[in-house]
Formats: C-alpha cells, sequence, structure tokens
C-alpha cells in the first residue's frame, strides 16, 4: 500500500469514525428529547386542565386541550384560596426547618466525628438505628405529645422537630467531617 492510499483509507476511516460519531450524537438528543417530552406531559397535562370548564374536566374521553380557553380560572383559584398566605407559611417553616437541621445536626455530627468520649461509637449507632423505626409506628405516640403540650394547629410541630437532629443528616455531616484532616483543626485551633 503506497502513501496516497493509505492517506484515503485514514481519510475514509476519519469519515466513518464521524459519521458514527454524528449518529450516536443524534441518537442521544432523539432519546433525550423523547424523554423530556414524556417527564413534561403531566405537566402539560396539569396546565391544559386548569383551563378547562368543570364539565370539560370530567368527560370521558378526556381531552388535552380544552374546547374554550377558560384562563379566568386562574384569578378564581386566586379568589377562592389565599396563596400568598401558604406560600409565606411555606417559606417561614422551610426556613426554620432549614436553620434547625443546619445547626442541629452539624453540631452533633461534628461532636461523633472530631470529639472523643467513653461510649461515643454506641451512642453514634442507636442514633443510626432509630432510621429504622418507620415513621408510622410514631406517629400516634408524637399526636398525642403536640395535643398534650397545646401544639396542634400552630407551627411548632412542623418547626421544633427539626432542632432535635435527623439520624441521616447526623450521619452524612459525620462522613463528611471525618475527611477533615485532626491537622487542619489542630491548626485552627
Amino acid at each position: 500500500m503506497d502513501n496516497t492510499q493509505c492517506k484515503n483509507y485514514n481519510t475514509k476511516l476519519k469519515k466513518i469514525r464521524n459519521l458514527k460519531k454524528l449518529f450516536f450524537r443524534l441518537l442521544l438528543y432523539v432519546l433525550l428529547i423523547g424523554g423530556s417530552i414524556l417527564i413534561m406531559m403531566p405537566v402539560v397535562w396539569m396546565f391544559m386542565t386548569a383551563l378547562k370548564t368543570p364539565a370539560e374536566i370530567s368527560q370521558y374521553p378526556p381531552s388535552l386541550f380544552p374546547e374554550e380557553w377558560r384562563f379566568i380560572n386562574f384569578v378564581e383559584a386566586f379568589k377562592k384560596a389565599p396563596f400568598g398566605r401558604y406560600t409565606l407559611n411555606t417559606l417561614f417553616i422551610a426556613f426554620f426547618v432549614i436553620l434547625g437541621n443546619t445547626i442541629v445536626n452539624s453540631f452533633i455530627a461534628y461532636g461523633f466525628a472530631k470529639i472523643k468520649f467513653q461510649g461515643r461509637d454506641i451512642l453514634f449507632r442507636i442514633v443510626l438505628a432509630t432510621m429504622m423505626i418507620p415513621g408510622f409506628v410514631t406517629l400516634v405516640p408524637t399526636f398525642v405529645l403536640f395535643t398534650k403540650l397545646g401544639w396542634v394547629g400552630t407551627y411548632l410541630p412542623l418547626i421544633v422537630p427539626a432542632f432535635t437532629g435527623n439520624a441521616f443528616h447526623i450521619f452524612m455531616m459525620r462522613q463528611f467531617y471525618r475527611t477533615i484532616p485532626n491537622e487542619l483543626l489542630e491548626a485552627a485551633k
């Protein structure tokens, strides 16, 4: 095989490789676009249903697009329910839950990771064992406790538990703290 044949062969090989790359990239985009459409369908369905009349919502077989586009449904929804207040409630509760989880869990995790004390490992195992208790087992006793404390109907049952520690968060933060070299902590002291 002479030099020109070798060059021709290499250029054909490059073209084939480029075509393969193009094909797989095109296939990837088609799959990604198809997956995106599939994932967005419930959102589109919800939005289209919000624009329908009550009769259209309950008709069978259902249709994707409304016969009568009722944008006034959104105005009526905001008149019937205080969505502004709901948003403020969500932001208020989320702020304090995040604050409580961050402060308390990081302190507890630091203690388990870096402070040596007697019974540390046993206590940590007990904390991890609480993750095995199903939530519905503690549901009724927790409700009774909140009722006796007079917290039912307030924000306290949603916020206060965030300041008591979460076993999963403690475990994850402990694992992170263990990666920090002790020399760095000694240097900080």
